[in-house]
């Protein structure tokens, strides 16, 4: 079994590197065509592929945030260790203050809207149409933040133009408040479940209660809403805390309690060397493959490439998202770590190491999926209603992101496409016996070669969709995809897509076989 899987590894290892060095050449023959002028010095010195505005943005302020982050940690430990009664206080104020200096004036319009929100729930929550209002409610404000990209405070009353002279801080807050809006409407729902709990009927408490033990109403405060909405270290894009379990986790640090989920000093310091290392790596990886450049600033170069840099450039892009969004959350949640705070890991396997719709998305935004687990999957009527949830989960998904109608529809073509994908996938793994594990591993265990085989056949297949589905919503859009598949599709293109079938299925046996070891072994192979 070791010999096989080592060749299986092999397999897989040396058609991903092909597909790397394959967009590597592409990107130099691109800038030897085209020029380098769309490149910029790297940290040292290099050019490096910064077209991709929100990783530059975030690459420009490390230093920035990881200063005032730093500094933010240092003073709630601080409090937590000298003063623990007022550790909630200043953690909040804190908070508050970085809301200012992240948007100025317009902060004031993000804090009234969460005020207003919390008005609502503390007298309405435990009503019969509270969860359907809460949700309509909170949907329209994002929709109407995000399409009028914000507003002035001039436009609402003159007076209030000295909100517009103190500045917009030092990024958009309209930007901000899709995240702003899940924490809203778990604070919003926790206690309203809370409240049920205690004062509902039988029938209401067992439904409430379903996805947990609610806290006692009397930490549904004011100033514990607030920490938990502006916690600085998660507030600009998670990971996303239920309510709960935030305020769960601050009041057993306050009292100076364990819990098998609080990170220690070791967990964490090793974590932050994890995060620079990754910082690193998307440095070199943007200082050799230009992915984003060449997919999506290039003019559509790409589509008139051979069909092994068109293939190949449309897996590099997806693995490039995946580094972005790894190295992003990680820097947030080392500092989430650092302050006591167990935040959820988003980014649970490496891209390459998926081979279901299903499973992607559990470990792609982890927190997220569990956020729609818990407020909007089970509550809509879990597994019951699977083929029409996963539909309403994937639409509202891509609401969310934005709601700029040319990325919407991309995204909306994504979601329809990952729904379609999806249920096949759970007919096909029905009938073959298969569910995921309650091991260690959460995903599918397969015994047999033969069963092992055929998984592998239809994991190549679900990859391929995986990656179609992906490049429509995320690089290329839905105009995108029919050049693209047409290039893979034509005379040439069969060579590599015979070889990438092989590859894809060595790499499905070698998912399952790490499957398997961490179901005899009852741990992760690769913990986050």
């Amino acid at each position: 079994m070791a010999v096989e899987t080592g060749v299986w590894a092999g397999i897989a290892v040396t058609g991903v590197a092909a597909a790397h060095v394959v967009v590597v050449r592409a990107s130099r023959e691109f800038t030897s065509e085209r020029g380098s002028w769309m490149l910029r010095r790297g940290w040292w010195g290099q050019l490096v592929d910064l077209t991709d505005g929100q990783w530059a943005a975030f690459r420009a302020s490390i230093p920035l945030l990881a200063a005032g982050l730093s500094v933010i940690v240092l003073i709630t430990s601080l409090t937590r260790r000298l003063a623990p009664s007022a550790a909630s206080f200043v953690s909040t104020a804190l908070g508050l203050a970085f809301l200012w200096v992240a948007h100025g004036g317009y902060s004031v319009a993000h804090l009234c809207i969460a005020l207003a929100l919390y008005a609502w729930t503390t007298g309405c929550s435990g009503t019969r149409f509270f969860v359907p209002v809460t949700w309509a409610a909170a949907c329209a404000v994002l929709a109407a933040v995000r399409l009028y990209h914000g507003f002035a405070w001039r436009d609402v009353h003159p007076a209030l133009s000295a909100l517009d002279a103190a500045g917009a801080g030092s990024m958009r807050w309209d930007v901000c408040f899709n995240f702003t809006m899940l924490r809203l409407i778990s604070f919003a729902i926790d206690r309203h479940r809370a409240v049920v709990t205690k004062n509902g009927s039988a029938a209401a408490r067992d439904v409430a209660s379903s996805v947990g033990e609610p806290l006692p109403l009397v930490q549904y405060g004011l100033l514990p809403f607030l920490e938990y909405v502006y916690y600085a270290p998660l507030y600009i894009t998670g990971p996303v805390m239920t309510f709960d379990a935030f305020t769960a986790a601050r009041r057993a640090a306050r009292r100076g309690g364990t819990t098998t989920s609080m990170p220690t000093v070791r967990t964490t310091a090793v974590y932050g060397v994890r995060v620079a290392l990754l910082l690193v790596l998307v440095e070199l990886f943007t200082s050799h493959l230009y992915t984003n450049l060449l997919a999506q600033r290039s003019g559509g170069w790409w589509v008139y490439q051979r069909p092994a840099v068109v293939g190949s450039l449309g897996f590099t892009s997806l693995v490039y998202l995946w580094l972005k969004f790894t190295a992003i959350w990680r820097f947030f949640r080392f500092f989430a770590l650092a302050d006591g705070v167990p935040a959820p890991e988003n980014q649970r396997r490496c891209i390459c190491d998926n081979f279901t719709v299903q499973g992607f998305w559990r470990n792609w935004h982890y927190s997220f999926y569990t956020w729609l687990l818990r407020y909007v999957y089970t509550p809509l009527g879990g597994s019951r209603w699977r083929a029409a949830n996963s539909f309403v989960i994937f639409a509202f998904v891509a609401f969310w992101h934005d709601l700029d109608w040319e990325l919407l529809s991309r995204l909306l073509t994504w979601a329809g496409l990952m729904a379609a994908f999806l249920l096949p996938e759970q007919v096909l793994l029905r009938a073959m016996g298969l569910a995921p594990s309650k091991g260690a591993s959460g995903d599918v265990v397969v015994a047999g070669t033969l069963r092992r085989s055929i998984v592998s056949v239809v994991g190549t297949v679900l990859i391929c969709g995986l990656i179609t589905g992906c490049l429509a919503g995320f690089v290329i859009g839905g105009s995108g995809v029919v050049p693209f598949l047409t290039s893979l599709f034509s005379s040439e293109g069969w060579a590599f897509l015979g070889c990438s079938a092989v590859t894809l299925f060595a790499g499905v046996q070698l998912m399952l076989s790490i499957r398997q070891w961490e179901d005899d072994n009852g741990r992760r192979l690769c913990p986050a």
